[in-house]
């Protein structure tokens, strides 16, 4: 709750906007790469917590590249 309640203070309404505005998965092709919040199954709302998670996002891989965001 702390870092919730921080972020939501330090973050300006210009800084929520541009969060807002990012997609939840991009194709870097140019840096050859893949970005996704979450997972490539739910790229919302999967967290990677084990490795048979993980393993069906690698097979969706268009890029030897893949950052997720919810890894915990």
């Amino acid at each position: 709750q702390f870092a919730v309640r921080w972020t939501k203070a330090e973050l300006s309404r210009g800084n929520f906007e541009w969060l807002e505005s990012l997609a939840a998965q991009t194709d870097l092709e140019d840096w050859g790469c893949e970005a996704v919040h979450a997972s490539l199954v739910l790229p919302l709302e999967e967290y990677i917590l084990d490795t048979g998670t993980a393993a069906k996002s690698f097979i969706r891989m268009k890029r030897p590249i893949l950052f997720c965001g919810h890894t915990h």
